[in-house]
């Protein structure tokens, strides 16, 4: 496991995350949080539609969001080291 990728687990975990996010969710995560929909998001990475609902759907379950704007405040709560 190399440095980032330890990184990203730890700090997954400190926000309860106890999967860390996959290579394909990251990506599709960063999106989400520049408020990107999923038609945009797929056409920016080459993903089907559903693929990013069902990529979107296991990041919030991972995050335990309900939605894109908690899965924003999260995602910058972990990286100001709020959480």
């Amino acid at each position: 496991m190399s440095n980032v990728e330890t990184m990203e687990l730890q700090t997954n975990i400190k926000r309860g995350v106890r999967t860390p996010l996959s290579k394909k969710e990251q990506p599709v995560c960063d999106l989400i949080v520049l408020g990107l929909c999923n038609k945009e998001i797929g056409a920016t990475l080459g993903l089907s539609r559903r693929t990013v609902e069902d990529h979107r759907a296991s990041i919030f379950k991972k995050y335990r969001v309900r939605n894109a704007v908690e899965l924003v405040r999260a995602v910058y709560d972990i990286r100001d080291g709020r959480k």
